[in-house]
């Protein structure tokens, strides 16, 4: 998914006026949750390398 910092409507409705494609997301989020947000403060962070050719659960 996406995260915009701004009113969706207001970005949808500007894209529509424009015709161009509405302004590119804030951040991306997994699971409903935004992650890792530039100039944002955070008390932890998990990194964890992944085998792409695994099954991998998280």
């Amino acid at each position: 998914g996406e995260w915009w910092k701004s009113d969706t409507e207001a970005i949808i409705n500007e894209a529509l006026k424009s015709g161009m494609a509405p302004n590119v997301s804030d951040a991306h989020t997994i699971n409903g949750h935004p992650g890792p947000v530039q100039h944002c403060a955070s008390q932890g962070e998990i990194s964890i390398n992944l085998n792409p050719s695994m099954f991998n659960t998280i």
